[in-house]
């Protein structure tokens, strides 16, 4: 092991004020000199900016509408708009809101992603303090690699299909699977079934996929493996690696599916690129990737004032402060609003937490339930009552007389068969959930009774898949948004529109 050992050695990022603001100009530099040559960059003035300084000065705030023409415009092939080479990808992405955007990425930024999953081994070596799981399989669940072109003639693909198949190093590939093949496969049951015909007679130390994926493929396996060839395969799983959806609402079925003697080791990724992965020292934090990535921090007060005139650096973050983050990538991504809210953790060493959504919050009357506080709702009542979902997402009770709202869950046994009594039980359980989550919520509901208790719509697995496949969504990558403000979208997932009340 003492290659392994050398080749993802941890090392600590310095966050000291001369050192990051060193690394993070370094970072800027780097990524500036990409498209100094492009109209954006001649725009901008790109190969005289000396300084952080001068490039806030000159460089706006921008968000996906301000910068979708420069990519739509390389898309179809007009060279040197915001790259001075034309990008290698676009990549299909639907984010949280389950709009579609199709995102440019570069050789450098597939670069960049690979140094920050090298980082995050190392930091799955230094946690775990053992190093057996590296030399075993790595069983990827990953969307197509391509899926199409812009008119412009540049291969369209999904990111994660890209990242494990592109740029990674010799010594890791070997160790993957599927095959490209597999994941290149359209057809859901196919592509399972290839992923069975592949996992017979290895043995795995590290999964990795989105949570929902890693469940759905897992009860696929358990259901058509011998129980020997199963428990030969994946006793032996020490790190499930997981991104872009939280891991804790599927912990208990991950649990039964794969044991307890399995770390998770979650990572801050998008489309738009790597941004940090889990602390060392703890869970429930991340920490940022500074060499890959310019970062910087509008206070939330300010941002919802439409003032960005405060863009601080890492340095300059206070602890217990929320702000909205914006990032400076290798993809055509300058000083751009992602739409997440962090919160400092602590300073030394330096910690954040995800903290919600600028745009995604329901806000029915003034109770803001944002992403996360659903998320976290969904992972106490799971703790609390054993109760696993599939599939979920909030939204407003459109046939309310009051302000209220509705939970969708994907079918399952359990609650195909609920009664009426235990429908509204299961109900009163997930609002108390949500009102320990938002006590904004608890307030509206139950204090001064502005807000109907919540209701419970069971939508059918094939509905969700159906929604998937309009979209044109790879079905392995399933990121279901986990709040839904616009009502044609609800109705479009859920085809049969009577509420459970």
């Amino acid at each position: 092991m003492g290659i392994l050992n050398v080749i993802f050695r941890y090392k600590e990022i310095t966050y000291e004020k001369n050192e990051i603001t060193k690394q993070q100009w370094k970072t800027l530099k780097k990524i500036l000199n990409l498209s100094d040559k492009s109209e954006f960059g001649k725009r901008y003035d790109f190969e005289s900016i000396d300084s952080i300084e001068e490039y806030q000065k000159r460089v706006p705030v921008m968000h996906y509408e301000d910068i979708a023409p420069y990519w739509d415009r390389e898309g179809a092939g007009e060279k040197k708009v915001i790259f001075n080479k034309r990008p290698a990808y676009f990549v299909e992405s639907s984010g949280t809101t389950g709009v579609k955007k199709l995102i440019p990425i570069t050789k450098h930024l597939i670069g960049a992603i690979q140094k920050c999953k090298k980082t995050m081994i190392s930091i799955a070596m230094q946690k775990r303090r053992q190093y057996n799981f590296i030399a075993k399989k790595h069983l990827i669940i990953c969307s197509r690699i391509e899926t199409g072109k812009t008119s412009g003639g540049i291969p369209i693909g999904m990111i994660s299909g890209l990242i494990t198949h592109k740029k990674t190093p010799k010594l890791i590939k070997k160790l993957l699977i599927p095959s490209e093949e597999t994941v290149n496969c359209i057809d859901l049951k196919e592509k399972f079934f290839r992923y069975k015909q592949e996992v017979i007679g290895h043995k795995f130390g590290t999964v990795a996929g989105i949570p929902a994926s890693v469940v759905e493929l897992f009860t696929y396996l358990k259901e058509n493996l011998s129980k020997e060839e199963y428990a030969y395969c994946f006793d032996d799983v020490d790190l499930l690696m997981t991104s872009g959806v939280n891991y804790r609402p599927y912990k208990k079925k991950l649990e039964e599916l794969l044991g307890k003697n399995f770390s998770y080791l979650d990572s801050y990724v998008s489309s738009e690129g790597f941004y940090g992965g889990e602390a060392v020292e703890n869970p429930d934090v991340f920490q940022f990737f500074p060499t890959v990535v310019f970062f910087e921090f509008i206070p939330v007060k300010n941002y919802w004032n439409n003032d960005y005139s405060k863009r601080l650096l890492m340095h300059e973050l206070e602890v217990e402060e929320k702000y909205v983050i914006a990032v400076t990538t290798g993809n055509g991504t300058f000083s751009y609003v992602l739409g997440d809210v962090v919160q400092l953790y602590s300073k030394k060493p330096l910690r954040f937490k995800i903290a919600g959504r600028t745009l995604l919050t329901l806000n029915l009357v003034s109770e803001k339930t944002s992403i996360t506080q659903v998320e976290n709702a969904i992972a106490q009542f799971t703790a609390v009552h054993g109760i696993v979902f599939k599939e979920f997402f909030l939204a407003e009770n459109y046939d309310s007389d009051k302000p209220s709202y509705c939970w969708y869950f994907e079918e399952t046994d359990f609650l195909s068969k609920l009664d009426k009594s235990s429908e509204k039980e299961l109900c009163m359980a997930l609002d108390k959930a949500l009102c320990e989550a938002n006590p904004l919520y608890d307030y509206f509901l139950n204090e001064i009774q502005t807000m109907n208790s919540s209701s419970l719509h069971v939508v059918p697995g094939a509905d969700i898949d159906q929604w998937f496949k309009e979209k044109n969504s790879d079905p392995i990558h399933k990121k279901l948004p986990r709040i839904i403000l616009d009502k044609e979208i609800v109705y479009a997932i859920v085809k049969n529109k009577k509420t459970i009340v």
